[in-house]
C-alpha cells in the first residue's frame, strides 16, 4: 500500500493491484499506470502540451504529468 495525497489534505493509503508501462500508445509520451482500488492512476513522464490525446479512446485513468525537464 501506499500514501497517495494528489489533492492537498486528501491523504488516504490505496493498495496498488497492476502496473505497466507504455504499451505503444498514440499519445508519444513515456508512462507508467498504476491500477489501485481507488481506479487508475496514469504518470506521464511529459510536458501537458506534448501530449496527444486520442479523441477516439476514452482515457479511464486520471492522468498526472511530471515534467522530467524542469
Amino acid at each position: 500500500m501506499i500514501l497517495v495525497d494528489f489533492e492537498k489534505g486528501k491523504r488516504k493509503m490505496v493498495t496498488i493491484g497492476s502496473v505497466r508501462t507504455n504499451s505503444g500508445g498514440t499519445h508519444g509520451s513515456a508512462y507508467i499506470l498504476f491500477g489501485t482500488n481507488d481506479g487508475k492512476y496514469k504518470i506521464v513522464f511529459d510536458d501537458p502540451k506534448n501530449y496527444k490525446y486520442n479523441i477516439t479512446n476514452k482515457e479511464n485513468a486520471n492522468i498526472i504529468f511530471v515534467n522530467p525537464k524542469r
